[in-house]
């Protein structure tokens, strides 16, 4: 996990920061960054996946410093080391998928190689992220009553749903000028559907067509 913490710290947002760099002024960067802090669905999506990490920060530092305040009930601990694991493999199998979509489109056309490129590596050690995630949070389901996993699984669908209805929003207003919205849609489908199963569970979404030229990016 600090292995993953060290790539996505110090490889993937300086490659990030590269690509920026190569096709935009600092201006415009400025003025992207400045974008994703008032897009509502950005920060409805930011707030849904840090909020389970938060959640899992707070029960770790009282379990740390047990004492401090009421006692961390175990059950409880297991359920919110779970829940931030689901953020983290929907985050890393899904969501950041659709805006890889514009670039792959290129690369899988022989366009925009050296940022196709980076972004492949990237991809690379996201695949892995998400397998390795969903092996530790399929772990913990596996420790919990079947009662307790029905009522989880009803809570990851609600999840999804919750997650895939801003990521749509989101998407419609970046790729409707570009008429690639329902490609794109699609997807981000499939890669949902790829982190249904790195946490152990049958696709979620019938089964689409990806853009061809898009998995040839990949």
């Amino acid at each position: 996990l600090n292995f993953m913490a060290a790539m996505e710290n110090s490889v993937h947002a300086k490659s990030y920061s590269n690509i920026f760099m190569t096709y935009l002024q600092n201006d415009e960067i400025d003025e992207m960054f400045a974008w994703t802090e008032t897009n509502k669905n950005m920060q409805r999506i930011l707030a849904l996946i840090v909020g389970y990490y938060e959640d899992l920060d707070r029960m770790t530092y009282r379990k740390r410093y047990d004492g401090l305040g009421e006692p961390v009930d175990e059950l409880e601990f297991k359920v919110a080391q779970w829940k931030a694991m689901v953020a983290s493999v929907f985050l890393e199998s899904c969501l950041f998928y659709s805006g890889f979509y514009y670039p792959l489109y290129f690369y899988g056309q022989g366009k925009l190689m050296q940022a196709g490129e980076i972004i492949n590596l990237i991809l690379r050690d996201e695949s892995i992220h998400g397998l390795y995630v969903g092996n530790l949070a399929m772990e913990i389901y596996q420790s919990f009553s079947k009662d307790l996993q029905e009522e989880l699984y009803n809570w990851l669908v609600t999840y999804l749903d919750e997650i895939y209805q801003e990521e749509v929003e989101l998407i419609e207003s970046i790729y409707d000028p570009v008429d690639l919205s329902h490609d794109v849609k699609i997807f981000v489908r499939y890669n949902a559907n790829k982190a249904m199963m790195n946490l152990g569970f049958e696709a979620y979404y019938e089964y689409e067509e990806v853009n061809p030229v898009v998995l040839n990016g990949l």
